[in-house]
């Protein structure tokens, strides 16, 4: 069943003339009204009470059901009391006792609608507010929220007083934008940070459609299409977390759909970061984005697409994000969803069972009787944001893949990855590793001695006495230590590495203390390509090494 955000109105009568009508029981015409409450979440989050905000106007429109091209009433003005109602004029059914449609509108519309006088248009130019932060930006989003509803075939209820009572369903038409901040250590404070939502426009064209199915998406899509002309930054309020979670705030925007979209964030020392999504806004669908902040860009930890109101994940750049907490024991990913931890844990660890995407953002990991990071099935992608460190305690390696696992790391983040007795990054006592991926960021791994102190473990790769699978890097800066005997990258003493691939890539590493790269904390592998003696291919391959 498709969830869809639901705005059931409640409208009032009052004694202004409409229309009068058929015959109620005792006689008299028939009134009718529409009443209900909302279901779901509020039309604008930050408007007062349980509806439409108070002074919001809705306009409506009744055509006889066996003639839609008879209007009945003609922009039927209810004006919202906050509070789920509507004021209005008291309105009555046909004389002829037929039944009727309903259609009825909010928005921010830029042209005057007579009551009683306009009939149903055809196009209206509706427009969001450029302010949406503050007090102000509340109401301007209130009033920038493009709602239509239709309901047919109504017919009389008969009840004791004479009223028919109906419930209108309204849709959300234009988009909705959610941006929360958290700030990278280079950065700090974000106070006085201006976050604003561009790469759309102000401006719309709406050309309702009494022939519409409401429930279809698509359909509702058809009736909105942007006015290019109306290009600007719309400014909401900044949210800033520690953590993105289930309490994380979020600024807001209403932002009309057919467009792109990027996320400005003007730091109050002037300088200006942007983000591009990649996403094309839709009609109802809601936008949400967690954003770290670093000192020179943006970076997306993760954004979400879904309908309007609360529900699932219809897709996105990074998909629907769930928060890791490693402060009450071991956590467990068995699925393929995406993840992110952050803040730091010296006693438990993440293990890995399936094939996810995991952001670590300013993550500390110290792992307890565990590597910090432990794949135990899946081909997972970590994401690098901000500098992250993960420990490996005893023999443990500071991430560990098993064999049949392939791990991807990237980013534009750090990683310092290291251990006392076992690898930073691969294998560790007789445990042997599966293959990595290094396509970006910067890399820090240290290997440490192995049982006994008498055998070292590569930086990267593998142990003591246990091997690894391929090292495939293209990209990013990598710089490695091993323990004594072990190269910095690839093989350790008694454990060997099967493939070592360089590409487009910064490599540092000690070296044999000679110039050589083939030995003890060298790049060491059962095949090293490019060749690490051949000067010209290395550069063919965008590959430079250095010492340390």
């Amino acid at each position: 069943m498709k969830t869809r955000m639901m705005i059931l109105v409640a409208v009032a009568a009052v004694a202004v003339a409409c229309h009068d009508g058929g015959e109620g029981p005792g006689g008299g015409p028939e009134e009718l009204r529409l009443s209900g409450a909302i279901k779901g979440e509020v039309v604008a989050r930050g408007a007062a009470g349980k509806g439409i905000a108070a002074g919001e106007v809705v306009h409506a429109w009744v055509d006889e059901a066996v003639n839609p091209a008879v209007a009945h009433v003609k922009a039927w003005r209810l004006e919202a009391d906050g509070n789920g109602g509507l004021n209005g004029a008291a309105c009555y059914f046909p004389e002829n006792g037929n039944d009727v449609n309903i259609y009825a509108m909010h928005g921010n519309f830029n042209y005057v609608i007579e009551e009683g006088v306009m009939g149903f248009p055809a196009m209206l130019y509706c427009e969001v507010e450029r302010m949406q932060a503050g007090e102000v930006g509340a109401a301007n989003r209130a009033k920038s929220d493009l709602l239509f509803a239709i309901e047919r075939g109504v017919s009389r209820g008969r009840e004791s007083d004479g009223v028919t009572t109906r419930e209108l369903t309204f849709y959300h038409l234009f988009s909705k934008v959610e941006v929360a901040l958290k700030a990278s250590d280079e950065v700090g404070d974000l106070t006085g940070a201006v976050v604003s939502v561009g790469g759309t426009v102000n401006r719309g064209y709406f050309t309702p459609d009494k022939e519409a199915v409401m429930e279809d998406a698509a359909e509702r899509g058809k009736m909105i299409a942007p006015n290019w002309s109306s290009s600007g930054l719309i400014t909401i309020d900044t949210r800033v977390t520690g953590n993105f979670d289930g309490n994380t705030e979020y600024g807001e925007a209403i932002a009309v759909p057919g467009t792109g979209l990027n996320i400005r964030v003007d730091l109050k020392d002037g300088k200006v970061l942007v983000y591009h999504s990649k996403v094309k806004l839709e009609s109802g669908k809601k936008y949400r984005y967690n954003v770290y902040v670093g000192k020179e860009r943006l970076e997306l930890v993760s954004t979400s697409i879904s309908a309007w109101e609360a529900g699932t994940s219809a897709g996105g750049e990074a998909g629907m994000i769930r928060q890791v907490d490693l402060s009450g024991g071991e956590y467990t990913i068995a699925d393929d969803g995406v993840y992110c931890v952050s803040g730091e844990s010296k006693y438990y660890s993440l293990i890995i069972k399936g094939s996810p995407t995991v952001y670590l953002v300013d993550a500390t990991i110290e792992g307890r009787y565990v590597s910090p990071i432990q794949v135990s099935s899946g081909n997972p992608v970590i994401v690098l944001v901000g500098t992250n460190r993960l420990t490996g305690r005893g023999y443990y390696s500071g991430l560990y893949y098993k064999p049949g696992c392939k791990v991807t790391l990237r980013g534009e983040g750090k990683l310092i990855a290291e251990s006392m007795g076992g690898t930073g990054i691969g294998s560790y006592m007789d445990h042997s590793a599966g293959d990595l991926v290094i396509e970006s960021g910067t890399i820090e791994a240290t290997g440490g001695l192995g049982d006994q102190g008498n055998a070292g473990n590569a930086g990267i790769g593998g142990s003591s006495n246990a091997g690894c699978g391929s090292i495939t890097i293209t990209g990013g800066k990598v710089t490695a230590r091993g323990g004594d005997g072990a190269a910095a990258i690839g093989a350790g003493k008694n454990g060997p590495c099967s493939s070592i691939v360089l590409e487009n890539c910064e490599i540092h590493v000690p070296g044999d203390g000679k110039g050589g790269l083939s030995g003890a904390n060298g790049i060491v592998a059962g095949s090293v390509v490019p060749d690490l003696s051949d000067g010209e291919e290395m550069r063919e391959k965008g590959v430079r090494v250095e010492g340390i």
